[in-house]
């Protein structure tokens, strides 16, 4: 089963959801500014930027919880496995929205990331998965100019995490970014919020070393 739907007289959850399923907005938005120097790095390398931040997220966003909740017909269910998107632009200039798998070696990511990008480049297409068998992260990068804070506004049957960052802020050796994170208050209180961010700040420092260690295994 791709999913079951909690149990809400034992859930942790259950207070939350009963303040904030059916709010008008029940919308968290938290932004923070990161310390992308070490991705800037790779990327110098011939790593795409945006493949190395969407396994960052997709990596931390496995340890928690709330990441796996979301709401469809009113009711408050829990995924068993997760994905992340990407928007592709097609050759016909219309963004299409991808769907990527989770992969323990980002090499194996990346060939799937590069494989799939091109495929819906050519053809003009979706690859979606959510609402089917993922809890999907979602994300947008505004790359022309930097932001504090990227927010969208919730519309039913899309209440899953949405993560957004514009330019790359350059001061001397240290290269950083502002990533928002949308949430479902129902499915997520701040705190979790602020300790998804760290664990994405923790695995950005430490995926070069990843890398190599893959790279000397091959």
């Amino acid at each position: 089963m791709a999913f079951e739907i909690v149990d809400l007289t034992t859930s942790p959850r259950a207070n939350a959801v009963a303040m904030f399923k059916d709010a008008a907005l029940p919308t968290i938005v938290l932004s923070s500014k990161f310390d992308v120097s070490p991705l800037v790095g790779l990327k110098k390398k011939g790593f795409r930027f945006n493949a190395l931040m969407l396994y960052c997220i997709l990596k931390s966003c496995r340890k928690f919880d709330g990441c796996y909740y979301d709401i469809k017909n009113d009711t408050f269910i829990k995924y068993d496995d997760m994905c992340v998107d990407m928007i592709v632009e097609g050759k016909d200039k219309q963004l299409y929205y991808v769907d990527l798998p989770y992969f323990d070696k980002f090499l194996d990511f990346y060939d799937e990331y590069e494989t799939v990008r091109k495929h819906c480049h050519e053809n003009c297409c979706n690859r979606k998965f959510v609402g089917r068998d993922h809890a999907c992260m979602s994300t947008s990068a505004v790359t022309n100019r930097q932001f504090e804070t990227i927010s969208v506004n919730f519309f039913r049957d899309f209440y899953n995490p949405f993560f957004a960052w514009g330019k790359i802020e350059k001061k001397g050796l240290k290269k950083h970014l502002n990533i928002s994170l949308r949430v479902h208050h129902a499915c997520m209180d701040g705190q979790e919020v602020g300790e998804i961010f760290n664990e994405i700040e923790k695995n950005m420092h430490t995926l070069a070393k990843q890398i190599k260690t893959e790279l000397k295994s091959k």
